[in-house]
């Protein structure tokens, strides 16, 4: 099971653009304005949607791209030395972070993690699970 990784093609760069876009929009409709603005916005956004979710339920797809790449662009803002990449494993294309070979070339998934979120109809954990992470892989630097 060797993963092919490379660089994302440019209708795959402009959906990223697209879904940063698209989580502004939804931490705005979702989210509350006395909530800091940034992650900590999108986080509330994010229990407020899961909870709507229970009751008034819509394809959560669109949303879960939306904060799954918000979560990436997060990520990069705290760990600049990592990158978006197209993966092909299994037959299958997805778009991670890569961390630099200082890193042990870590392959992390923000949209598998917020979907696992949302599966386990999970609130508040964006501000949380980025600090997590990034602790995690400077613990890799010492």
């Amino acid at each position: 099971m060797d993963a092919n990784v490379g660089t994302p093609t440019e209708s795959q760069q402009a959906w990223l653009r697209a879904q940063v876009a698209a989580a502004a929009q939804f931490a705005a409709d979702y989210g509350s304005p006395r909530t800091t603005p940034g992650l900590p916005s999108l986080d509330h956004a994010w229990a407020s949607w899961v909870d709507r979710q229970e009751v008034d339920p819509t394809d959560p797809e669109p949303v879960l791209n939306a904060v799954g790449v918000a979560f990436g662009q997060a990520l990069l803002a705290q760990l600049p030395e990592f990158r978006w990449v197209r993966v092909v494993e299994d037959g299958n294309e997805n778009l991670a972070l890569l961390g630099p070979p200082s890193h042990g070339d870590v392959l992390i998934y923000p949209e598998d993690l917020v979907t696992a979120q949302y599966e386990a109809r999970g609130g508040v954990f964006l501000v949380d699970a980025v600090n997590q992470i990034v602790n995690e892989v400077r613990q890799l630097d010492a």
